[in-house]
């Protein structure tokens, strides 16, 4: 009687034993599902934060400083703000140091959302005709913001109020309408009750760094056309731009004491204002992600730490009936194969639902990047590999006479 209740004693012991056991080796599993999750997407973050890095912003930002500038009107009329700004940028391109400095109503990566149709001479008009953003500018622009001329002329002091009106327009307008840039330069269009000549086309500026490509672009010149508003100086030096920030202030003191510069900032302060949302955001995805990995691992060593210590007699006894080490090793690395190749399914599954979300944030790569989904499996079967690794050394170390010993 009290052989056979202890051996239904062990039986209940060996079968709560055998359920933990389960139950751990399934929360180990979920852990590297998680984890794979949470990888996968700091991967295709990162991924995507390297290639708006790489990719050719369309301007420069090092080497300038802005400011912001509002007029009152109650005391400047339009003719007299265009003469203001117009003398405003002709003293600070006279200051020491700087190369180029010009007025915008926006700047680059900012955002700005400001649209018009417009239709072009000469050809038959339409209910959805052409548009584009439109932006005001000042001589200098270009040079001052860095972005490049590809065809015709830049802006200049001759394009008064009295003088024939122009407009440049970036090279995406120009590809859409005209076909090529080349083609666009001296053509006409009418727009806000005006014909306009096409002078110069600029390089393409996206909204913000992560939009696929740059929206349609018009560029006024302030002396001919200009709506009140806030306006944004810009100015390229070829010394420390913190430098001439004083100076500055007291060439626009001296046409109007009562005028303040404000938000006074590096551009590149702007552009690396524009890659905040995304640089926090992989920050923290990243930092789940490694949370996750480091859970992972040790959930993975203490499952698999635990049941060879439950089979140590097990392992004894195989050793004892010929099993070698390398048969010892390859049975515990393939207890923690099953939960890891579970779990990486698992993981899968969900990443190819939840990366989903995360496709607006992207750039330059796909929600599912095979190359990716790849190398954090690599990672994540390594880490596991690693994890079961010691108890596996530890399994080869139960000699046969004590697990013997032990049985009897």
């Amino acid at each position: 009687m009290g052989d056979t209740l202890k051996e239904g004693s062990r039986s209940v012991a060996g079968s709560s034993h055998h359920s933990h056991q389960w139950m751990r080796r399934a929360l180990a599993a979920v852990q590297v599902a998680l984890a794979f999750v949470l990888v996968v997407s700091s991967g295709l973050l990162l991924r995507s934060f390297v290639s708006l890095i790489d990719t050719n912003p369309g301007f420069v930002p090092t080497g300038a400083i802005t400011a912001s500038i509002e007029l009152p009107m109650a005391r400047y009329t339009l003719a007299a703000a265009a003469d203001f700004y117009a003398r405003a940028a002709d003293r600070i391109r006279a200051l020491p140091g700087v190369e180029d400095a010009a007025f915008t109503s926006d700047l680059p990566w900012t955002a700005y959302d400001e649209n018009t149709g417009f239709s072009i001479v000469g050809r038959p008009s339409a209910d959805d005709g052409p548009g584009a953003r439109y932006h005001f500018i000042g001589p200098g622009y270009a040079r001052a913001t860095g972005t490049p001329l590809v065809a015709g002329r830049m802006l200049s002091t001759s394009d008064t109020a009295t003088a024939a009106k122009v407009v440049m327009i970036n090279a995406s307008t120009a590809r859409r309408y005209w076909t090529t840039p080349e083609a666009a330069v001296g053509a006409r269009i009418s727009m806000w009750g005006d014909e306009r000549t096409v002078a110069g086309v600029l390089g393409d500026v996206r909204d913000m760094p992560w939009h696929e490509r740059a929206a349609g672009a018009i560029y006024l010149p302030i002396a001919q056309t200009w709506f009140p508003q806030p306006m944004l100086l810009v100015v390229r030096t070829a010394v420390n731009p913190t430098s001439i920030v004083e100076p500055m202030r007291q060439a626009i003191r001296d046409l109007d004491p009562q005028l303040p510069l404000s938000s006074v900032k590096p551009l590149e302060a702007v552009a690396g204002a524009a890659m905040a949302t995304r640089r926090l955001t992989l920050w923290v995805v990243g930092l789940f992600g490694v949370t996750a990995l480091v859970l992972a691992v040790v959930g993975i060593y203490g499952v698999m730490a635990q049941a060879v210590s439950q089979r140590a007699r097990e392992f004894g006894i195989r050793q004892a009936l010929g099993a070698t080490r390398g048969d010892i090793l390859r049975l515990v690395f393939s207890n923690a194969a099953t939960m890891t190749i579970g779990g990486l399914l698992a993981g899968v599954a969900l990443a190819l639902a939840s990366t989903q979300l995360l496709a607006s944030l992207l750039y330059g790569v796909t929600a599912f990047d095979p190359p990716t989904f790849t190398a954090v499996a690599i990672v994540l079967s390594a880490a596991a590999a690693l994890a079961s690794y010691l108890p596996a050394r530890r399994a080869t170390r139960v000699s046969a006479a004590s697990a013997l010993r032990s049985a009897e």
